[in-house]
């Protein structure tokens, strides 16, 4: 299957600094202040996919300390308020991803074992999903900072008949205004492969270029 790059993320905020200059601020005192970027788009596209990679820059400013409360950078819809993946920070700094193969399969997630991100400092962060491999990888920088396998039902991406629920970036799906992201973000990217780490390390720094044909949107 011939992969594609399908995911942008809007440039808004005026800042000092080279990702600042243009990059998206969330949830700043606002409530529900994510991104809608539309309502079962990703996970029909991502039928028959055999993994799929979210990658994003980050520069939080606040992270909540409790291990049942999650600063929620990213979220695909895969019905309800249930995420294709749900891609988190978590217990003040611990990077986390939530992901499904199929409707009604168990939660397959993975967390680091430690704090990876610090408020006020930009990183890169990925996460890697495998359904044909069975594993599930997170990145920090450019490097793996947990990996382990997993038991995706599916070895490709199912989709569900339909969800109205959004695809979010900075909040939960659910639009809940207990979980946001809080800083700022760009440079977004989802893709409908699992991406090597050598191939993260080599395109992080890039900018999207938006005449790129395989840029839907």
């Amino acid at each position: 299957m011939k992969y594609r790059f399908i995911l942008f993320v809007v440039l808004l905020v005026s800042l000092a600094g080279a990702l600042s200059a243009q990059s998206l601020q969330l949830n700043s005192g606002v409530p529900n202040d994510g991104a809608i970027i539309g309502y079962n788009v990703y996970n029909t596209i991502l039928g028959g996919a055999t993994g799929l990679t979210v990658e994003a820059w980050i520069r939080p400013a606040s992270l909540v300390n409790s291990g049942t409360l999650r600063n929620s950078v990213f979220f695909i819809s895969q019905v309800g308020n249930v995420g294709t993946i749900n891609f988190t920070l978590t217990q003040n700094g611990k990077l986390q991803a939530i992901a499904r193969s199929v409707v009604g399969e168990v939660t397959t997630s993975l967390v680091t074992a430690n704090p990876v991100v610090t408020i006020n400092n930009w990183y890169h962060i990925a996460a890697v999903v495998d359904f044909t491999g069975k594993t599930l990888e997170l990145f920090v920088d450019g490097n793996s900072v947990a990996c382990g396998n997993r038991s995706f039902a599916s070895n490709t991406y199912v989709p569900s008949g339909g969800t109205t629920s959004p695809d979010v970036i900075g909040i939960h799906t659910a639009l809940n205004d207990t979980e946001p992201y809080v800083g700022l973000i760009d440079e977004v990217r989802v893709w409908n492969i699992p991406r090597t780490a050598q191939q993260i390390q080599d395109f992080m720094d890039n900018e999207i270029d938006v005449t790129n044909q395989a840029l839907l949107a």
